[in-house]
């Protein structure tokens, strides 16, 4: 049985939640409407999904290590994805920031910049206008 995101403390299943970030956000999803992407991306949104369930760790918790995982593996693409989940999940803009700031002893000051600069643009895509 997939888990279900009040399984995760988010209200509906992890592949939604990715459904609803990339229905909001097509352009971090570029080229990835072919059949053999629709079938990796399900399974991986399947497996993800079932580790995001367990019980070990809260979703703030486990979005906050994802994060630092990506910035680690430098791996932008996934971060914007990441980081807007994080948000979602609770984790403030400040402790986004610092866990930029700490990626940079470990990472690289390169990696924590790139960290630095997509939390911006996220908190700023989420801001209202004003």
């Amino acid at each position: 049985m997939a888990p279900q995101r009040d399984d995760l403390g988010l209200g509906g299943t992890f592949g939604e939640l990715v459904a609803q970030v990339r229905a909001q956000h097509p352009e971090l999803f570029p080229g990835m409407d072919s059949a053999l992407y629709r079938a990796f991306r399900e399974g991986g949104a399947g497996f993800a999904g079932s580790v995001w369930a367990r019980p070990g760790l809260p979703p703030k918790t486990r979005s906050l290590l994802t994060v630092a995982l990506l910035t680690a593996l430098g791996r932008e693409h996934e971060l914007a994805i990441h980081v807007r989940m994080a948000l979602r999940n609770g984790c403030s803009p400040e402790e986004l920031l610092e866990l930029a700031l700490h990626s940079a002893v470990y990472c690289g000051f390169p990696a924590a910049v790139d960290t630095m600069r997509v939390v911006q643009l996220a908190v700023a895509e989420l801001q209202p206008a004003t």
